[in-house]
């Protein structure tokens, strides 16, 4: 098996540029104005170079009339050194060497999209007119496009968007925003063209790929690669860079492993298809190895190593040209390489390259799939996406190298403790491995000992420090300044379940000719109704009553009566022809369309169906007895039990479902939930404030004497305030100072120092000196304070993020700005995830803890509020209780912030076992008047097949398993109607001690073992802050905590499920007889009872008193005779 020359190294990041810009003839106002105006400007999105120019007259000259050489000019499109650059030229070896003339633009030139040039005319292939030996690695760019898009143009139903100067880009969730239009978008063409200049034409033997890659996606995935809805959700950037991978991959395995190929096997596809490829996994259990860290400042140590070996490993794999990085995020990355087998050298040469990077001992494992196809209709193997899918669920490896860590334990520090930061390491180990520290190895070596870390953990938290001190002082690395005015921090976690999403995203299909056809029948019952939902059977077929609405379904048209023609005498017979039956009064008569007085006198008798009748009016008789009447039922009408007449019959189609087949879209979900997570501390409150404020300037301690200060560099101390209260520092020897690194606000409280900060330093101070978690501080000395003042721009958000990624957010914020942050992530979610939101589930997490707790338990904490699964839920049913369609409620006017989808929306109320939320959908697009009729599509259990939008797809169930149902649109739903809800959900935990955390766990309902009542609904954050606004401006704090002890006490005693009468009857009574400010009415008494009986409100007078320290309003009011 031959290896990559540089030259052919060369000539294939070239060809990989090419492929992509391969769609880059979209981002033009010309392309807009066809595609979307119909204009007649004969624009040619894929020949912008004119490259064809001179090959015209070989074509056919039935297909010469498609490229007029008089118009195929690159002039008016791109400026004339884009030209130049993307004229490049390159050769590559065999088999790709049928071309000794291929240029970069050719990728784009002769991609043959709905041009044919891959298809057999005249006994060759249609590019063999142009090119005699055949051009296949152009034809390995339409396979690789292919593959990129998917099969979704054919198969999704699709709408233009209909004005080409007003246009959005969506992601896969449906959230639109505004995108490049006709009136500007030649304007970000020109930044493209830029950015090409920048690179072209070649200086030197090499070539940047990687960073000509960064640069151009950026750019390019601003424009949407199809301005159809609901194609619109992936960009031009997403298909370029798919495409590119799958063509360089397979290109790469050509050359090496000297493929003979052609036209006719590169136009193979379906179960004929060849081309194949692999997805190799580099993971490691990184929340695991995060949760380690006994600090912030280890923790952005070990985040910085994490991000330094996925960071070799991409760039190390990706330079060799062998793999191209498909998927990131904190645990793994994943690559598409050359369809190679184990046993191979190239693939040998990726697993050294792994082997060789570690992370303190810790192995990076990789998994290597078996051969996959690039598109869902090449079944002769495993879908990329279905492979990609599985892989992200395999939990990583978490494994150490022991031939590594045994080299630590050398003499002399062999028989030291375990270093308390990398639990690797011994304690003042490595001092001789730092540059700094080799002047003075011994001293070095006895302060880490001091400190109980190695000379290493160290060197790297004060690198971390370092960095915060002289670069980033508008940020913070320190657990003491997130801390709110108690002393308290909030771990926040996130995770989506993404997998449930992929496999249940449907949109309506584009091919109804195979549907299912549906009879709508909208009826008359005549003398009773069914009581619910009921299955008629008729002519052995089943005609389903929804319940509601008189409609009933089946899959044969009904007439509207059973036997509208009977025959009448008395003795002389005529012929009638029934046009309604009437029941009243316990009498049935039939209306007629013949006049039946011209035989029968009124009031006379007449036979029919051998019963009696009389005649009443000249069209109408009646049934004498009850026996004519039951003839009548069984014999004329639909039903003898139900009796009904179909007033009107529609048509329904029902059809398939359409998968999101696209690599492209699948990459763009991941792409939109990582940036969810990357903006989410960023939102704004009702009032539009953000809700993170930045704090007050730090201070600058500046000692006397402080050239002579023999202090460590960038090292936390504290200065001693009083006996009680200590104030972390930072010494920052460039400057010679001290940086206050610790909550000035918290320190300042009443019943600390009860003045500012900045007041208490001053004369001499003991400077003490942290010996870690547990230990006693090591007395340093005393210091002279000389001058304090605030530092310039130091002013912080008090936040620290730790991760934001496509499945896994968490974050360190304040404790009592945690639940308006989980607010305004609830918000943000139903705001830009609220068409699919009953598919994509979401679950949060809150930590709290107070500022000296282990910074591990409270990790590990959390990563185990993000072991939550429910997978139960996924079979669980929600009733649907009512559906309104208009304006939002005023309460809920923050949804429709800088979007107009919720212009119109569907209020659907849902409930399950005594749990209700309302589920706000947006119904339009990002124009606020295109309906939508692509995302808010829910699985049902109940019948709805006489709705009109409505489809059929596989439903992913809970064992794992596929079943066929119905998608209804949300704006069809009506009352009573059961749907498949997967509803987003948050947990909460008080780390009172350290084994709190263990506590954290989950049935596979997804219900926590020691709390029932959690976790709770997303939705349900709002009435967990409506229950507090209850008992704060009613109540005071010992009335509080009596309501709440009474309730709990008598929850604990009788074990009392929440649908016991009598526990229910115990919290109304008790709410009642509080002594409220100002009784609250049936319905708040009703509504407070219900979240007594299911823990929301002991868990609200928690949150709210016991964890974030408020006081109920009323404990402020005074009176002559005390507390209110």
């Amino acid at each position: 098996m031959s290896q990559l020359n540089d030259d052919a190294k060369q000539a294939l990041r070239l060809a990989a540029v090419g492929a992509l810009l391969h769609n880059l003839g979209k981002i033009n106002a010309k392309f807009l104005d066809k595609q979307i105006n119909r204009a007649s400007n004969d624009y040619l999105y894929q020949h912008i170079l004119a490259l064809i120019a001179p090959y015209v007259d070989r074509l056919p000259s039935d297909w010469q009339s498609d490229f007029d050489v008089n118009k195929l000019t690159a002039s008016d499109i791109l400026d004339s050194a884009t030209v130049t650059a993307l004229k490049t030229g390159f050769h590559l070896p065999s088999p790709l060497d049928d071309r000794a003339d291929y240029t970069v633009g050719d990728l784009i030139e002769y991609l043959g999209q709905g041009e044919r040039w891959y298809e057999e005319n005249d006994g060759k292939y249609r590019i063999e007119h142009i090119f005699s030996t055949g051009s296949r690695l152009t034809h390995l760019m339409n396979r690789a496009h292919r593959g990129a898009s998917g099969g979704e143009k054919e198969d999704i139903a699709t709408a233009q968007q209909p004005y080409a100067g007003d246009l959005y880009l969506s992601t896969p969730f449906g959230y639109e925003t505004v995108a490049p239009n006709i009136n500007n978008i030649d304007n970000l063409l020109n930044e493209i063209e830029t950015k090409i200049q920048e690179y072209f034409p070649l200086s030197g033997d090499s070539f940047p790929l990687l960073e000509i890659v960064d640069d151009l996606r950026l750019l390019l995935s601003r424009a949407a690669a199809d301005t159809r809805r609901p194609l619109n959700d992936v960009t031009v950037g997403d298909i370029g860079h798919t495409g590119m991978a799958f063509l360089l991959t397979q290109a790469v395995e050509w050359i090496i492993t000297k493929r003979s190929i052609n036209h006719t096997e590169l136009a193979k596809r379906g179960e004929d298809n060849t081309l194949f490829w692999r997805v190799l996994t580099v993971h490691v259990d990184a929340l695991r190895y995060l949760e380690e860290a006994s600090s912030i400042a280890d923790l952005r140590v070990r985040q910085e190593r994490l991000k330094e070996a996925f960071q070799a490993v991409s760039f190390q794999l990706e330079r060799t040209l062998f793999a191209v990085k498909i998927y990131g995020d904190e645990q793994c990355r994943l690559f598409l390489l050359p369809n190679l087998d184990q046993d191979t050298s190239a693939y040998q040469s990726i697993q050294q390259i792994i082997d060789t990077i570690s992370i303190d001992g810790l192995r990076l494992t990789a998994h290597l799939s078996g051969s996959v196809t690039n598109h869902p209709d090449d079944n002769n193997k495993t879908y990329i996406g279905d492979q990609v899918t599985n892989q992200l669920q395999e939990l990583p490896a978490y494994n150490f190298d022991a031939e590594a860590i045994t080299k630590f334990w050398q003499p002399p520090t062999s028989n030291k403790e375990i270093c308390t930061a990398c639990n690797l390491r011994p304690q003042g180990y490595g001092a001789e491995r730092i540059e700094a520290y080799k002047r003075n190895l011994t001293y070095y070596q006895n302060k880490a000992i001091e400190r109980n870390i190695c000379c290493i953990c160290m060197d790297q938290r004060a690198g971390v420090a370092k960095t915060w001190a002289k670069d980033k002082l508008d940020k913070t690395v320190w657990l003491d300044e997130v801390a709110d005015g108690n002393g308290r921090l909030a771990l926040i976690v996130g995770h989506w379940n993404l997998e449930n999403f992929i496999q249940s995203h449907f949109y309506p299909h584009a091919n109804h000719a195979q549907a299912q056809t549906i009879w709508r029948h909208t009826v008359k019952f005549l003398n009773n109704t069914p009581s619910d939902k009921h299955t008629f059977t008729i002519n052995g077929q089943p005609y389903i009553w929804q319940g509601s609405q008189f409609i009933i379904c089946g899959e044969q048209e009904l007439s509207p009566l059973k036997q509208p023609c009977l025959i009448v005498h008395a003795p002389s017979s005529m012929d009638v022809t029934v046009q309604d039956v009437n029941i009243t009064d316990d009498k049935l008569s039939l209306t007629v369309a013949e006049d039946l007085t011209e035989q029968f006198p009124v009031n006379s008798r007449v036979k029919c169906l051998g019963q009696d009748f009389q005649i009443v009016e000249a069209n109408v008789f009646e049934a004498i007895d009850e026996r004519g009447k039951q003839k009548v039922l069984e014999t004329v009408l639909w039903d003898a039990t139900y009796p009904f007449i179909v007033q009107q019959a529609t048509r329904v189609n029902i059809g398939e479902g359409a998968k999101n087949k696209s690599f492209a879209r699948l990459r763009r979900i991941w792409q939109t939930t990582q940036t969810f997570w990357k903006t989410a501390l960023g939102e704004k409150d009702a009032n539009g404030d953000p809700l993170l404020l930045p704090t007050d300037h730090r201070l600058e301690i500046i000692p006397q004497n402080r050239g002579d200060l023999k202090l460590n560099y960038y090292q936390a101390y504290d200065l001693k305030l009083t006996d009680s209260v200590k104030l972390s520092v930072v010494w920052d020897p460039d400057n010679q100072r001290f940086i206050t690194c610790d909550n000035l606000e918290y320190l300042a409280k009443p019943e600390l120092l009860d003045k500012p900060v900045a007041e208490c330093l001053k004369g001499e101070l003991d400077l003490e000196e942290p010996t870690g978690y547990g230990s006693k501080n090591k007395v340093w000395g005393k210091i002279t304070i000389e001058q304090v003042c605030p530092i310039a721009n130091s002013s912080y958000i008090p936040a620290i993020p730790i991760l934001a990624e496509p499945r896994t957010f968490m974050a360190l914020v304040p404790a009592d700005k945690a639940l308006d942050i989980l607010q305004a992530v609830q918000t943000k979610y139903a705001r830009e995830m609220g068409k699919v939101r009953n598919r994509l589930p979401l679950h949060m997490g809150v930590v709290y803890f107070q500022r000296r707790t282990p910074l591990r338990a409270a990790l590990d904490a959390g990563r185990r509020m993000l072991r939550y699964e429910a997978p139960q839920a996924l079979d669980q049913t929600w009733v649907v209780k009512g559906v309104q369609s208009g304006l939002l409620p005023d309460d809920q006017q923050l949804l429709a912030e800088e979007t107009q989808q919720f212009s119109t929306t569907i209020a659907v109320e849902l409930e399950q076992a005594g749990r209700s939320f309302t589920w706000y959908v947006p119904a339009k697009m990002g124009d606020g008047q295109t309906d939508d009729h692509w995302y808010p599509y829910v699985f049902t259990r109940s019948n709805v097949d006489g709705r009109q939008r409505i489809f059929k797809a596989l439903r992913p169930t809970a064992n794992g398993t596929n079943e066929e149902c119905r998608l209804v649109h949300a704006a069809e739903l009506v009352s009573g109607d059961e749907i498949y809800f997967t509803p987003a959900t948050f947990d909460f935990e008080w780390l009172d001690t350290s084994a709190r955390r263990f506590e954290i766990a989950y049935d596979e309902s997804g219900v926590r073992y020691d709390r029932t009542s959690r976790p709770y609904l997303l939705d349900e954050l709002s009435d967990i802050q409506k229950a507090w606004t209850f008992l704060s401006e009613g109540l005071t704090s010992s009335q509080i905590y009596a309501l709440r002890d009474t309730i709990e006490t008598r929850r604990e005693a009788w074990q009392a499920a929440p649908d016991n009468p009598a526990f229910k009857q115990l919290c109304s009574d008790t709410i009642r007889n509080a002594q409220w400010k100002s009784l609250p009415d049936a319905n708040e008494i009703e509504k407070l009872t219900g979240w007594a009986v299911s823990g929301l409100l002991a868990d609200s007078i928690e949150l709210y008193m016991g964890i974030m320290k408020q006081k109920p309003q009323l404990d402020s009011v005074r009176t002559g005779e005390g507390t209110v």
